[in-house]
């Protein structure tokens, strides 16, 4: 049996998909606006959201009993400001973009995950 170290991501030329744990998708919110941090190289290493919490009104970022520092994903919600910043791996910011994508909820209304177009 294989074993989803968490926080996982999934990329490709078009997305990125960032899983914090394998629960079950119960609500998406869609339309939200994303940074995303681009290095030297034109790749995108980071994505911020800010003002999480106030539109989501989710309780926090959900954090699984397999979650590991062996995962390419870091990320910090700092509360005072309201942002969830994530990197993969950190690098240095050279510009930035605004995209839009969906914040993904599960049952307790935790954030289980993110789905962000990059183009």
């Amino acid at each position: 049996m294989i074993t989803t170290i968490y926080p996982a991501i999934t990329k490709n030329e078009h997305s990125i998909v960032i899983q914090f744990s394998g629960a079950e998708v119960i609500r998406k919110c869609d339309e939200m606006e994303f940074i995303l941090d681009i290095n030297q190289n034109n790749e995108v290493f980071g994505i911020e959201i800010v003002n999480l919490k106030y539109l989501t009104h989710c309780v926090g970022v959900a954090l699984n009993e397999t979650q590991n520092s062996v995962s390419e994903v870091d990320f910090n919600y700092d509360n005072s400001s309201d942002v969830l910043s994530i990197w993969f791996p950190k690098s240095r910011s050279i510009n930035q973009k605004s995209v839009i994508g969906s914040v993904l909820l599960d049952v307790k209304n935790y954030v289980v995950g993110i789905e962000v177009k990059t183009i």
